[in-house]
């Protein structure tokens, strides 16, 4: 019942988002109803209205054989609480760019292509995307959705850790996959929305 709420009002939002332009300045405010209304969804909305992703979501950086969670959150990034868990996920950690973007960093465990796996204990992929403390919408639609390799692999050489970069062979294909299962989940929402609205206005009757 709560799930179905919260999904209610993130779809309310992004409808008033995609159809009325002249009201998205106020509602990409870090104003005190929405940072509100991030740390709730932090705490309940994406384990219990969206679960989790189906897939690893782009862009894959590079392998290796060790777990390099502490030499990042020694480099300014910080745990990622609010993001949606992929499928075979380790840890989630982002950093701040400016008030815009930020750096989105997963860690996986073995990679999916069956001889990287058996050279290889992790998978590490990364993107850049909008700041969802400031512009939500933009982020649940992974407008601006691109790859950060430079700026992960960064960390990784002046701290010698050992790693093998991707040869992002596949990124164009993963890229459409994610976008694909997003804007169908959206579209998914949305109609279970107006189903339950129409239901429900029938009975009203």
């Amino acid at each position: 019942m709560l799930s179905n709420l919260i999904e209610h009002v993130i779809i309310f939002f992004d409808e008033l988002w995609a159809n009325y332009p002249t009201l998205r300045p106020f509602l990409k405010t870090s104003g005190v109803v929405w940072r509100f209304a991030v740390r709730f969804l932090k705490v309940i909305a994406h384990k219990k209205a969206f679960a989790s992703y189906p897939h690893r979501q782009p862009y894959v950086v590079c392998y290796m054989g060790t777990n390099p969670l502490y030499t990042y959150l020694r480099n300014g990034y910080e745990y990622n609480s609010f993001a949606l868990k992929d499928k075979d996920e380790i840890w989630s950690i982002r950093k701040l760019v400016d008030k815009v973007y930020q750096i989105h960093i997963r860690l996986y465990t073995p990679p999916e292509n069956p001889e990287l796996a058996n050279k290889y204990a992790f998978e590490l992929r990364s993107h850049f995307e909008y700041n969802y403390d400031f512009h939500p919408f933009l982020h649940w639609r992974a407008v601006g959705f691109k790859p950060a390799h430079e700026e992960t692999l960064s960390v990784l050489r002046a701290n010698n850790i050992d790693h093998i970069e991707s040869d992002r062979a596949n990124e164009q294909l993963e890229l459409e996959k994610h976008l694909k299962w997003i804007f169908e989940r959206i579209e998914n929402a949305k109609n279970s929305r107006r189903g339950r609205t129409r239901t429900t206005k029938k009975h009203s009757k």
